[in-house]
């Protein structure tokens, strides 16, 4: 069931955690990604920068690009313009 089925906003959210709806709205997001990413956001591996920037791609490419940012160290902004480069194609 979706939050807002059950009458729950990401405002109403924010004011219980004590953080800003923009904060709240971003780490949301963050269920969109690979399981695998969702659990190596959880361990510290990859952090929500760099996978809010991943959020763009499809799931599979989610996941290559990601051991790509972490082989090569990739800092979120040079994550994002790899995420460009890939979305603009060859």
């Amino acid at each position: 069931m979706r939050l807002h089925e059950m009458g729950i906003t990401v405002s109403v959210i924010a004011r219980r955690v004590g953080k800003s709806r923009p904060y709240v709205s971003k780490r949301l997001r963050l269920f969109r990604l690979h399981p695998r990413l969702r659990e190596a956001v959880r361990r510290g591996a990859l952090t929500p920068g760099h996978c809010q920037a991943l959020l763009k791609l499809e799931p599979e490419r989610q996941l290559s690009l990601a051991e790509q940012l972490t082989t090569e160290n990739l800092s979120v902004r040079e994550t994002r313009q790899t995420v460009r480069r890939f979305l603009k194609g060859p």
